[in-house]
């Protein structure tokens, strides 16, 4: 059987800009420790870096890291891992969809990772662990939901 691909979250990949322009320009991979390793934006590549291609002004910036930020994963337009936009059952989301919101009402300054994190701990059967954080994740990403 295959090992389970690891995914990764970033609260900063979706909103990456161009050194050159400011204009958002969200990249599709982040390593798997690039939130927790420090980053900063240049013109040149750094020791590990993610290259950055403007559509806006044309130019191409660097996201860099002077220590190993792990490997590459990928990522979805938004920020959120494209493993998490599989549909899950909509038994989860009906499931979720309350739970979410009564967490977030408690904590509103949570964070994805951090709604996730607790609910993946209320259950015990991995196969549900997985359904429950894509139906956490497409919940999130859906305004007003």
């Amino acid at each position: 059987m295959d090992a389970p691909t690891m995914r990764v979250r970033s609260q900063f990949a979706a909103v990456v800009c161009c050194n050159h322009c400011s204009t958002l320009v969200p990249p599709k991979h982040w390593p798997m420790f690039g939130d927790s390793v420090a980053f900063y934006f240049e013109n040149e590549p750094g020791a590990f870096s993610i290259a950055l291609d403007c559509a806006d002004c044309m130019k191409r910036s660097f996201v860099n890291w002077d220590e190993d930020p792990g490997p590459m994963r990928p990522l979805s337009d938004d920020g959120i891992p494209a493993s998490l936009y599989d549909s899950p059952p909509t038994q989860f989301l009906t499931i979720c969809k309350p739970m979410l919101r009564e967490h977030l009402a408690k904590n509103p300054n949570d964070t994805l990772e951090d709604v996730i994190e607790v609910a993946r701990g209320s259950v015990d059967d991995p196969d549900w662990k997985d359904q429950i954080e894509r139906a956490i994740a497409m919940l999130w990403r859906t305004p007003n939901s």
